[in-house]
């Protein structure tokens, strides 16, 4: 994902479905204005296999789980 992202949402009911909605209304921006990065890369990376998709697992939280922070 982007460095800089919205959040702070707060709800609203349409007004003839009834439906809640949210809306954000503050941007977060983490990252120094001349940051032109697109996505941040993961610290974990765990790609999507059919081999986890067929097996119903769900391979990145399985790779967040087995994490071992190596220190020195």
């Amino acid at each position: 994902a982007s460095p800089n992202f919205v959040g702070e949402e707060d709800p609203f009911v349409l007004p003839y479905s009834k439906i809640v909605a949210n809306v954000s209304h503050l941007y977060w921006q983490s990252a120094f204005p001349q940051d032109g990065r697109i996505w941040i890369a993961p610290q974990i990376y765990s790609p999507p296999t059919f081999e986890a998709y067929r097996a119903n697992r769900d391979a990145a939280l399985e790779a967040i789980l087995n994490y071992r922070e190596v220190t020195n």
